[in-house]
């Protein structure tokens, strides 16, 4: 959409804008009528970890694909480490950003070892630094041997492959849709232990999503998300004592309550979706609870929507 790009072109980068590695203003992104993004505003800081949270069908998804330039926006301005989503020479998408995507993108045909080293060789990495990092990557994701082949592997492998894919070259930016789904929690736990370690360095940016909302808290930052755009963007800790709570969930629910003019929060939190309440309140003391016990109403596809 030229109009969009003429946007993002136009938008002078303010003064003090290379603290953040990610910057959205008023951006807003439709399928048909349906608006999916609505005037989002989010800043991602350089050197943290940014988790981003809402029900199924939010947004979340499609703003994350805005962000790494695989989907333009309608309207509004996006900036990813200094410049606009693929602006030319920008190597975003490549080699400066690491993108799991939340849908699989490998290649059954290959094997694990093929995926990792098709990846290095597009991010112009040597050999030695691919095998180096394949050893590191295939321990640390407890992943089968690195002759096997995609097709054969479980769903959680799979999205484990694509995780290492996604960190194979160290990159400045990492943005990894749904990382952990599928992960016990040991993993989950180690997961999330690597990416406070590589933020410490202040030279690695992470925006990350998760249905496991408490596991968020280990964020610097967090973004609330609801009909398209942030209920709140705080650290943690000030979130929840600003509600005087003792979960993320329950910042959430307060969050909703609040700029909820329509009636019980549970009929509108998401468009199509459904709130179980007896799994809703339940997240804050069982981390295998999805967030908020949100999910897509029979018959409605809300993944289009996310």
């Amino acid at each position: 959409d030229s109009g969009s790009m003429k946007t993002d072109l136009e938008a002078s980068p303010s003064s003090g804008q290379e603290k953040f590695a990610i910057r959205c203003r008023d951006v807003c992104r439709s399928y048909g009528k349906l608006k999916v993004l609505n005037n989002l505003n989010l800043s991602v800081p350089q050197g943290q970890i940014y988790g981003l949270l809402g029900p199924s069908g939010c947004g979340k998804t499609t703003l994350l694909k805005c962000i790494v330039g695989t989907l333009k926006i309608s309207w509004g301005h996006i900036t990813v480490l200094g410049k606009p989503p693929a602006f030319p020479g920008h190597e975003v998408p490549g080699k400066m950003v690491g993108y799991m995507p939340q849908d699989l993108a490998l290649y059954n045909e290959f094997t694990i070892s093929d995926t990792l080293v098709f990846f290095g060789r597009i991010h112009g990495l040597t050999w030695k630094d691919t095998q180096a990092r394949m050893d590191f990557l295939i321990d640390f994701l407890d992943l089968p041997q690195k002759n096997s082949l995609v097709r054969n592997l479980s769903g959680g492998q799979k999205r484990r492959v694509s995780l290492g894919a996604a960190l194979l070259q160290n990159p400045e930016l990492l943005i990894l849709d749904e990382p952990t789904v599928g992960v016990d929690p040991v993993l989950r736990a180690k997961i999330w232990q690597h990416l406070v370690e590589i933020v410490k360095t202040g030279k690695v940016s992470v925006i990350i999503t998760t249905h496991y909302i408490e596991e968020a808290r280990q964020a610097n930052v967090v973004g609330l998300m609801r009909n398209g755009h942030l209920l709140a963007e705080s650290p943690p800790d000030a979130l929840m004592k600003q509600h005087s709570v003792t979960t993320l969930e329950q910042s959430f629910l307060h969050l909703c309550e609040s700029s909820d003019q329509k009636g019980p929060i549970w009929e509108s939190i998401s468009p199509g979706a459904t709130l179980d309440r007896k799994q809703s309140f339940e997240s804050g003391r069982d981390e295998s609870q999805s967030i908020l016990g949100v999910r897509p109403a029979l018959g409605e596809e809300i993944s289009k929507c996310s």
